[in-house]
């Protein structure tokens, strides 16, 4: 007997479908293939006033302008909290990620130790680098040279400029006491307390008819002229 012969089945290959899924594919893996490629165009730094922008920008390790697919916010904090010139920082992005606004609050050179021997930063780090900053003279203990430091890097830029030299100087009844030698030749007596009026110097000295003397704030603002 002769086996019968198995049809063979033919197999229609659809051509359309796969070209326009091939179509479709192209379609959608394009825009990924387009932002997976973009790169950082602009950065913008505001909040700083110490370190440059370009200072920042290398802290933040965006000086090659990478692809917007490689930059992660955690990963440019943990670079700029890294400096001691960095307090805190915040981050916005704009334009599919392709603009960076950086905005930073900086820890801001106060004092020179005289002491150490070094130039302080408003949360207590020491830097090598060289500021035009009031001398602390003497040895401060650290509870109250942390405090001084904070009193200071709230007080208006031109009024720290206007004190030369500070000198911790507790009495019996006040141990956060300190005498300060400004620029004009006067000197005055201050604590944390009273802190603030120091905001107001300029008009304490235009009250006094710009005499000179030892001006008391800490008590009675009031002013002792040099005999």
């Amino acid at each position: 007997m002769k086996k019968s012969k198995g049809r063979r089945k033919k197999i229609k290959i659809k051509y359309k479908s796969i070209i326009l899924l091939l179509f479709l594919g192209l379609i959608i893996s394009l825009p990924i293939i387009y932002v997976c490629n973009l790169k950082i165009k602009n950065i913008y730094i505001t909040g700083n006033s110490f370190l440059t922008d370009q200072q920042i920008i290398d802290i933040a390790k965006l000086s090659d302008y990478p692809k917007v697919i490689e930059v992660k916010t955690s990963d440019l904090k943990r670079n700029l909290n890294s400096s001691d010139y960095i307090e805190n920082v915040k981050i916005k992005y704009s334009n599919f990620r392709q603009e960076v606004d950086i905005y930073v609050e900086e820890n801001i050179p106060v004092v020179f130790y005289q002491y150490d021997n070094t130039y302080l930063l408003s949360n207590g780090a020491s830097v090598t680098k060289e500021y035009d900053v009031p001398i602390l003279i003497n040895q401060t203990p650290d509870k109250i040279l942390k405090k001084l430091l904070n009193k200071l890097s709230n007080l208006d830029k031109d009024i720290i400029n206007r004190i030369s030299e500070i000198r911790y100087y507790p009495s019996d009844v006040d141990e956060e006491l300190f005498f300060l030698t400004m620029e004009d030749g006067n000197y005055v007596y201050i604590n944390f307390n009273s802190f603030d009026k120091l905001e107001n110097y300029i008009e304490f000295i235009k009250s006094f008819d710009n005499k000179k003397g030892i001006i008391h704030l800490d008590s009675g603002d009031y002013l002792e002229l040099f005999k």
